[in-house]
């Protein structure tokens, strides 16, 4: 049985890097961590992403899921190969210099099949980053990072689960990239 954090869900769905691919991220990104202070986000939450659904009914959970699993889209590789801060939410992040047109179809794609469901579509363009650490106060002179090859067979369906000191993440789907996903 999948858990449940009520009678609603707060879910998202998003690029969960493998075993591999994190530590890579943290070989490239623990130095410039550690000198832009703030809170760091623990390795284990690392991700990116692609469309964020919010608080939903849990009894809409098996058709997000089916949903999920009629997207289509090749496999990629994604170079992460910038740093940089976001100064109002006060948000260090790692992410490509220039947007995989990729990654913004299959976030679209997604909004477009979770629209039946009744989400509304955020218009925002995507920005795909891996968030490093929140309230960040000055942003330092960072060299530049080691590239990170990140290669991507999946995306996920995750669901965030308030916690101290801040919030865990758990993959409570898995989507395949290559092929249509029906059941």
């Amino acid at each position: 049985m999948i858990p449940t954090s009520g009678t609603t869900r707060r879910l998202f769905f998003a690029l969960w890097p493998g075993a591999d691919t994190r530590r890579a991220l943290v070989r490239s990104t623990q130095g410039a961590v550690q000198r832009v202070g703030g809170r760091a986000v623990p390795p284990h939450n690392y991700h990116i992403t692609l469309a964020f659904l919010g608080n939903q009914p849990s009894d809409i959970f098996d058709e997000i899921v089916a949903a999920g699993r009629r997207v289509s889209m090749p496999p990629i590789t994604l170079w992460l190969d910038t740093f940089d801060c976001w100064p109002r939410p006060k948000v260090f992040w790692f992410g490509p210099l220039t947007e995989p047109q990729a990654l913004s179809r299959l976030s679209a794609d997604l909004w477009t099949r979770m629209e039946p469901l009744g989400m509304a579509r955020d218009n925002r363009d995507l920005r795909p980053h891996v968030t490093l650490a929140r309230k960040v106060q000055v942003l330092p002179e960072l060299e530049v990072p080691n590239p990170v090859a990140w290669p991507i067979s999946a995306f996920t369906l995750i669901e965030s689960i308030s916690g101290d000191p801040g919030p865990g993440y758990s993959v409570v789907a898995k989507f395949p990239l290559g092929s249509p996903h029906d059941p």
